[in-house]
């Protein structure tokens, strides 16, 4: 018949459970690193990203572009989290 949660959780090895929830949190890492990773990538290499921000950081002491490129990867940032938020949120 059908196993409860508990009765479940009592069949499954302690170690076997350890292990996947490892694998779980380092395939959320991965996902977060890989995300991360892409997306300087694309900040870098996209000419619309540079064609915004060059013409506001040419002539800055390179600690004010910096600044600049800060606020600016932070509001990509915080839409996309935001973005990918709602639709995981839509799916679940």
């Amino acid at each position: 018949g059908k196993l409860g949660k508990r009765a479940w959780r009592r069949k499954v090895p302690r170690a076997l459970l350890a292990a996947v929830d490892g694998m779980a949190k380092a395939a959320n890492l991965y996902t977060v690193a890989g995300g991360a990773l892409s997306g300087g990538l694309h900040a870098i290499s996209g000419p619309d990203h540079l064609a915004a921000l060059l013409p506001r950081c040419i002539g800055q002491r390179w600690w004010k572009a910096g600044q600049i490129a800060l606020v600016w990867g932070s509001g990509h940032g915080c839409s996309t989290i935001v973005l990918g938020m709602l639709m995981w949120s839509l799916k679940h």
